[in-house]
Parts: structure tokens; sequence; C-alpha cells
């Protein structure tokens, strides 16, 4: 099973069967095909998915007897109720999962926060990779259980003890940017030149998460090479859709909300055409301000991002307000449970 270049977003499991709610956005159920067989998941963002009720895998679920690689991928943003916000992986001799060239952040469970493999079974091999931004109530925030290292990796703060291997960065603030366009046929998160992920990896992989070729030179650590090489076709495309954006901004104000209904988090993205101070809101139905969610300077004609969270926010529908001196705009959004 081949998942390529594809964006997984915005799912909730939660059937009531033995584990057959696990995996929020991809479920490789225990089981289901017998020993050997492999999932292969590539170049792919999965993305504000969530468990419901008490299984695990918020954004990944191996199951028993599966072999699941996840290479020059991205997985934020997902959630867990029960164990591994971004991945899980069960707890039997049988399944294993490689990792390699992957940005694992801002994942929510009680127990491993990015990745759960189980004290004493279920097997995971991180190379070249981000496990960091990651959040657990009750165990370590990054991994819990066996995950090993094959070198290259940043592992977050409050991590599990792990023996480092080469190059590996232990207890490490990956200093991210945000999920963005960045090229390519999926969102990535973003690496600025002070990230301590900039050419410091190794890695066999031939492309990053968008596709582009990656240099001979040292490789970022992550799905994203912020010096791999575009396509011929990708190289002009990003100019000319730069050009295409700034011609089309003939309206005073921009304000899109996605995922829309929202579960776990989302993001708000908005642009105006005069530079100005904006105060960007959300409100109940009844016109109560229930969070603030940006408040600063906006430049001319230039995309802001920010992020929506649900947590603490009861199912129903709320809207999204942006006030500036010169403009108005509002989006409803529905937050589902």
């Amino acid at each position: 099973l081949l998942v390529m270049s594809t964006s997984v977003t915005g799912n909730r499991s939660g059937l009531q069967n033995s584990n057959g709610g696990a995996g929020g956005g991809i479920a490789a159920l225990d089981g289901a095909g017998g020993i050997g067989i492999e999932l292969r998941i590539e170049q792919s963002l999965l993305a504000y998915n969530e468990t419901v009720g008490p299984f695990p895998g918020g954004g990944l679920y191996v199951g028993s007897e599966w072999t699941a690689f996840l290479w020059n991928s991205t997985v934020y943003g997902n959630e867990s109720v029960q164990k591994g916000g971004g991945i899980a992986v069960a707890e039997d001799q049988t399944p294993f999962l490689s990792v390699d060239s992957a940005t694992i952040v801002e994942n929510l469970a009680p127990r491993g926060g990015g990745v759960f493999a189980g004290p004493a079974f279920g097997r995971v091999n991180l190379r070249n990779s981000i496990l960091a931004d990651n959040h657990a109530a009750v165990s370590e925030d990054q991994f819990r259980g066996r995950v090993q290292t094959q070198g290259f990796n940043i592992f977050g703060p409050n991590s599990q003890e792990i023996q480092p291997g080469i190059g590996d960065q232990i207890d490490t603030d990956p200093l991210l940017g945000l999920l963005q366009d960045n090229g390519g046929p999926t969102l990535t998160v973003t690496v600025p030149n002070f990230s301590p992920a900039r050419n410091a990896g190794n890695t066999n992989r031939t492309v990053d998460q968008r596709g582009y070729l990656r240099t001979e030179g040292p490789d970022d650590i992550g799905a994203l090479d912020t010096s791999a090489e575009a396509p011929f076709a990708d190289a002009l495309a990003a100019p000319l859709a730069a050009l295409e954006a700034a011609e089309a901004m003939t309206e005073p104000v921009r304000l899109d909300i996605a995922p829309n209904p929202l579960g776990v988090r989302a993001t708000a993205t908005f642009a105006v055409r005069e530079a100005q101070p904006v105060a960007l809101a959300l409100y109940d139905v009844m016109g109560r301000r229930v969070r603030t969610l940006y408040t600063g300077d906006a430049p001319a004609e230039a995309e802001v991002t920010v992020a929506v969270e649900g947590a603490g926010l009861a199912a129903g529908v709320y809207v999204v307000v942006l006030e500036g001196t010169t403009v108005r705009a509002t989006r409803p959004v529905t937050v589902v449970r």
C-alpha cells in the first residue's frame, strides 16, 4: 500500500470495536493482511487528524503484522486522547516502522505526544528526522517506548532517555517556522536559517517532501530540505504564482480558515491591501469574544498565518473576525468534537 504526495488532514476516528478507532489519519489495523504486508507513506502530510475514545495514533497507527515506512513526510498537529498523538505502533513484536527524513511536531496525547511504541514491544527506527514540540500530559512529550536512532535526528526537550547516535541532537529546540506552502503538492514546516536542523543531517533519500532534488552537500534534518532544487516546472511556477497573487490583490482584505469544520486546530490566513494594524479574534454566535488570535501590524499584500486551537472550545459555530483601521472581514467556523 503506497500513500504518495498526499495530504491527509482533518479526519476523526472512533469506531467502537477492537482497535477499529485507531489511526485518525491513516490506520494499518491489526492483522489486516498477514505478516510482512507493507505500508509506505512518502512525501505526504498527516495533519490535524484525531482519534476519539480510547484509541491510539492521532495521525498514524501501525498495527500488528505490519511493516511501515514514513519517508520525507510531516506529521503535524494530530491528537489522541489515549497515546501516540502523532504516531502509535501496536504493542507486540510484529510491527515495524522505519522513519527517514520526517518532521513530527505539534502533536498531542496523554502518553507519547509524538510517538508511542510501547514500553516492551513495537519497533521504530528513526533517521534524519525531527521529533520535537509535541506534548503529553502523563509521559514524555516526544516519544514513549522502543524508538531506536539511526543518527542525525533532533529530539526536543522532555524526551525519553535514548542513547544518542551519530549526529543526534538531544533536548534541542529545532526552532521551526510555520506549516505553510513552501512549494510542492503538500504543506511543509519551514526551517529558518537559524534552526539547528539546517545542514546538520544525512539521508539516502534523493528528494525532500516537496519532491525537490536534494543536493550533494549536507542535508537539512526533517522532511523539508531548504537547499533542495525545485524541478524545472516548479521553479517557474513559484515566481509566476507570486506574481499572480500580487496582481490579484484588488480587494481590500482577504480572510480564510482551514480546515473548516475545525477539530484539533485550524489555520487562519489573512492579507490586507494596505499596511495597517489589525486584530484577529474568535467570537461565539452571541457576539462574545472567546479568544484573541492576533494583534499587530499587517504588511501590505503579504499573507499572515495564525493557528486557531480547538482545545477548550465547545462544539458549535463561531465567527473569526479581522478588524483593521480601514478593513473588516468575517468567516464562520464550525468546531466539531
